[in-house]
């Protein structure tokens, strides 16, 4: 995790600079840290953002650069103005109707509330873990026990994987309580078996 603070001064330095700020939200966008843009946390607007994974619930591969209105009004005008950008599965239909629907369900479900909830929910439970939780939302890390302690969870029916020595920990948004304590049930066990 990026120190707080972080993202902010950025914003200040390419405002300084006169440069653009680019989030790369793919991972941390649409309401995995519980806020639905992760740059949200620190007040952040940047000028390009980059999103993609949850935008469809994971159904279909879509993703979306979402610019400041004054650059998209750049590229207005006529051809020698026009930025003409685009690949063979842009716009795919099918997609962009799932995105639609899945994005409806953030209202409709209450889905940052229940970040929020089993967000608290989780850290609660792995606060018996051996090694400290980082993170925010549903975008959190164990910070010890590496692939042994990814392969003993597999005894217990979970499949998590590590990032060095931390164990990721990334569920569903839509996760429910017994979901979360079936993670936190395995993840405990599986440290209890690797001690």
């Amino acid at each position: 995790m990026a120190p707080e603070g972080w993202l902010a001064r950025a914003r200040e330095l390419c405002d300084e600079a006169g440069c653009l700020l680019i989030c790369d939200e793919v991972a941390v966008g649409l309401g995995r840290t519980g806020t639905f843009w992760g740059s949200e946390r620190e007040g952040v607007a940047p000028d390009i953002l980059c999103c993609g994974k949850g935008l469809t619930g994971g159904y279909l591969p879509l993703s979306a650069t979402l610019v400041r209105e004054e650059l998209y009004e750049s590229f207005l005008g006529g051809p020698e103005r026009t930025f003409y950008h685009g690949h063979s599965y842009s716009g795919n239909p099918l997609a962009c109707a799932a995105a639609c629907a899945s994005l409806a369900l953030y209202e409709q479900d209450g889905t940052l509330g229940n970040v929020d909830r089993q967000s608290e929910r989780l850290r609660a439970r792995l606060a018996a873990a051996p090694y400290p939780v980082r993170g925010h939302g549903l975008m959190l890390a164990v910070a010890g026990g590496g692939a042994a302690v990814c392969r003993a969870a597999r005894n217990h029916g979970l499949v998590i994987r590590p990032l060095g020595e931390a164990i990721v920990v990334c569920p569903p948004l839509s996760i429910r309580d017994e979901e979360s304590d079936l993670l936190a049930d395995a993840l405990l066990a599986a440290y209890a078996d690797v001690a």
